[in-house]
């Protein structure tokens, strides 16, 4: 044991598992625990490493940010926008009342049900068509809000901290 380490230190209670780091530093001495300073600086220098880590890992990720934000992040948001358009015009198919325009409604043949079906279909292409433009324009708004919200917060770092 002199050969790794030269100061002992003895305790009365066993050393705790996160303390073992090399397990046969540790030996029992009658009803003393002989514990190397070796292994109790090897505890002290782990917990030196994992929070130079964490610093680390964290100026990194605030590097990394902007450009997973307008790049991995645009794409997602992007397809996030694109699914949800594909949702409302799921919800609204005007497409589907279009293709089906001259298709008499509840069956009546005559000219009067065409006529009314007609018309009826014509009001139901027109305005699932205009709320679709107005979902599409919220879309391209939150796609819009992804774009802006970094530079937003920026600014207001910089009006805060430059006061």
């Amino acid at each position: 044991m002199g050969d790794f380490c030269d100061i002992i230190v003895i305790a009365r209670n066993p050393p705790r598992a996160g303390d073992v780091a090399i397990l046969w530093l540790y030996y029992k001495l009658g009803d003393c625990f002989v514990v190397s300073l070796l292994a109790m600086t090897h505890r002290i220098f782990m917990s030196i490493l994992i929070i130079q880590q964490l610093f680390v890992e964290a100026i990194l990720d605030l590097v990394y940010f902007p450009v997973w934000w307008y790049s991995v992040g645009l794409k997602q948001a992007f397809l996030w926008c694109l699914s949800l358009l594909e949702r409302g015009n799921a919800m609204m198919a005007p497409g589907l009342w279009l293709k089906n325009i001259t298709v008499p409604m509840f069956g009546q043949a005559d000219l009067q049900g065409r006529i009314i079906s007609f018309f009826m279909r014509l009001f139901q292409v027109i305005f699932r068509s205009l709320g679709l433009l107005i979902w599409f324009f919220v879309c391209l708004g939150l796609l819009c809000l992804w774009l802006v919200i970094p530079i937003v917060v920026i600014m207001g770092l910089v009006h805060i901290f430059v006061k």
